[in-house]
């Protein structure tokens, strides 16, 4: 017979039972309220590894059923920080047999589920979910500061807000577009709001002038204004040599035109991808086409980077300690030390911990793309060449993404002092990769180079 397992909301509680023996449930019975409440862990979000859109993947919930079906554990316990109608805010505990206690936030991300926030994430979260249960009560306003604070609710009622903005608007009028009855015209752009100048007499003082703004007589100039804008808006720079000193701006009829920060407490850099760029008339603005946003990953732009490159000159702090940045791009003339084509270089500082196993990682797959594309007329020779082919491109993706999904601390970005300088290392510094350990796939034929690492020092205590 077919069996079902059945989970009682109210207690939690599992059963399996004969599927014949279930019946429908009256709907007298379902306004009863039930007594299950649902809780949330306060200081986890899923992890971006596992899923770059934010939402909590059947992996995470497999693991996370996993660990709570240990019968390692003994009992839980629940700490409440805060009640929101039928949802609570949690921190999770689990004691085991043998009397040690585990917090549930640490074993998630040990498991790569979750990623741990910090207080101003944990804040912000707590706002925007009173913010949608009490929409018609409040207003929130962001900041787009380096430190992303949220500003607590206020309470306000629609008069209240309606006479403050009153007073904002004529505050603004009378301090500093009145110029004495002159017409002001100024021209920002395409995009800007047009709003019209109140002209008043020149006699008149500034301080003490009544007018009526539904009187269209008494208009008789322009301005243009720029906006609105949400605080929120991203703005992109060239990481080309020859695009520093240009504006970035993304075709109007593209869906990246405009582009918000929905997770502003993640300080990482994020990369959007064009496939066409040109130059406006005056050529100090460039214009992105067909372009393709990537996710907000921690170190995403550094590893891709890293991974595309020709070539690779790391960058390390004066100890020679860490890995801080790296200069990409066709490298030098080794006999007249002049780079090949600096305006394509690209100086980065990393923001995120680089060490040798991530550039072993990264050779590893750029000789297998080689191993690929690059050797085609060996590839031919083979038996089953189908099938090879087939399964080099499962080994090239299995190795990339555990590049990806590697677990890296977040440090903050060291900028080199003599950016796009090559030749700035010791080549008696540099260590052949061919040297290094689980290198086996390099090989020094191929449509990509391996990158050579600086030999580190060990750090101070």
């Amino acid at each position: 017979d077919l069996r079902v397992e059945l989970v009682f909301i109210d207690y939690g509680n599992r059963a399996r039972r004969n599927f014949k023996d279930l019946f429908y449930l009256s709907d007298d019975l379902k306004e009863y309220p039930c007594q299950a409440l649902e809780c949330k862990i306060l200081n986890v979000k899923p992890s971006l590894l596992q899923n770059p859109t934010g939402v909590w993947t059947k992996k995470s919930t497999h693991t996370f059923d996993k660990l709570i079906s240990d019968e390692k554990y003994d009992f839980f316990e629940i700490f409440v920080h805060g009640l929101d109608e039928n949802l609570a805010y949690i921190n999770l505990f689990a004691t085991t047999k043998n009397g040690t206690r585990d917090d549930f936030t640490n074993l998630l991300v040990k498991n790569g589920c979750a990623d741990q926030m910090n207080k101003t994430e944990i804040d912000l979260n707590l706002s925007k979910q009173y913010n949608k249960q009490h929409h018609n009560d409040l207003f929130y306003i962001t900041s787009r500061d380096s430190d992303y604070m949220p500003s607590r609710p206020c309470y306000t009622n629609q008069e209240t807000e309606l006479r403050r903005n009153n007073q904002t608007k004529q505050s603004k009028f009378r301090n500093k577009y009145y110029d004495g009855g002159v017409g002001v015209n100024e021209t920002n752009g395409p995009d800007d709001l047009r709003m019209s100048l109140l002209s008043i007499n020149s006699d008149s003082p500034k301080g003490d002038v009544d007018y009526d703004e539904n009187d269209e007589s008494s208009y008789d100039g322009y301005i243009e204004l720029r906006g609105p804008y949400s605080p929120l808006e991203c703005s992109y720079h060239s990481i080309l040599n020859v695009g520093q000193s240009k504006k970035v701006r993304v075709e109007r009829d593209s869906i990246n035109y405009v582009t918000l920060d929905d997770d502003p407490t993640n300080e990482s850099t994020r990369l959007m991808i064009a496939q066409e760029v040109t130059l406006n008339q005056q050529g100090n603005t460039m214009i992105l086409r067909k372009t393709c946003l990537m996710p907000k990953l921690p170190g995403l732009p550094t590893i891709c980077t890293l991974l595309f490159a020709p070539t690779v000159e790391f960058r390390t702090d004066r100890r020679e300690t860490i890995y801080t940045g790296a200069l990409c791009g066709l490298g030098y003339d080794d006999s007249s030390k002049v780079p090949i084509y600096t305006d394509n270089d690209i100086e980065m500082a990393f923001d995120i911990k680089i060490d040798a196993n991530d550039i072993t990682m990264i050779n590893s797959v750029r000789m297998a793309i080689n191993m690929v594309i690059g050797n085609e007329k060996e590839v031919q020779t083979w038996t089953n060449e189908e099938k090879n082919l087939r399964l080099l491109q499962q080994r090239a993706c299995e190795k990339l993404l555990r590049l990806i999904l590697r677990n890296r601390e977040i440090i903050e970005p060291q900028y080199f002092s003599r950016p796009y300088k090559w030749n700035q290392v010791d080549k008696s510094h540099l260590v052949d990769p061919l040297q290094m350990e689980n290198s086996s796939l390099i090989v020094n034929d191929g449509y990509y180079t391996h990158h050579k690492a600086v030999l580190l020092n060990e750090p101070d205590n």
